[in-house]
């Protein structure tokens, strides 16, 4: 099913080559793991293939520093820095919708 996976990472990410599949496949494998885990599923439904890769491809963008806010303003003598955080504010966001996803599928843990 990673191939699957790997491939839809891959389209969102605009990444042609192999080069970063190892290290994606990695991602999509913790992904995967972590929500597993999170349900208290033994295998990943269907439904949940596009959140795995929206968190794969935050993870990435997270690594290669894409998601880093730029600054929008400096301020030299009141030492002030100000944030663009728009970006920012989208990974939350997604981090929201993701979580509403998972607790659809969410089952009761069982010892």
């Amino acid at each position: 099913m990673n191939g699957g996976l790997l491939a839809i990472v891959k389209t969102l990410l605009k990444i042609t080559d192999d080069e970063q599949d190892a290290l994606l496949e990695i991602f999509i494998d913790m992904t995967v793991q972590s929500v597993l885990n999170y349900c208290n599923i033994s295998a990943l439904p269907a439904e949940l293939r596009y959140v795995v890769c929206n968190m794969v491809v935050g993870m990435y963008k997270d690594m290669v520093g894409e998601s880093n806010a730029p600054i929008s303003s400096i301020s030299e003598a009141g030492s002030s820095v100000s944030f663009a955080t728009n970006m920012l504010q989208s990974r939350i966001d997604d981090s929201i919708k993701n979580m509403t996803q998972l607790n659809r599928f969410r089952q009761p843990y069982r010892t």
